[in-house]
């Protein structure tokens, strides 16, 4: 969940697209291209592990959307997710 909440935020607070303003208040309004912003903007400003368990989380909560039918397809089908550098 607290992907997904951090993943509205900056939707709210970050997103260029005039369309996330939905997408803020209704997770089903989440675009692809919302999820790919988000992962961008997070291997930007957090570390790679952190911006993978963002990832793995918005996968998680997109597919528990998908088991409860409120969405048909998640934004998260085959998108892939960060590669975490070795040091």
């Amino acid at each position: 969940m607290l992907a997904a909440a951090q993943l509205a935020r900056y939707l709210a607070e970050h997103s260029p697209d005039p369309d996330a303003a939905d997408a803020t208040e209704d997770p089903t309004e989440v675009t692809r291209g919302h999820a790919e912003a988000f992962q961008a903007w997070m291997i930007e400003t957090r570390s790679p592990s952190t911006a993978l368990n963002k990832h793995k989380g918005l996968q998680q909560f997109f597919k528990w959307l998908l088991a409860e039918e409120d969405i048909d397809r998640s934004p998260m089908d085959r998108f892939r997710q960060p590669r975490r550098h070795r040091s």
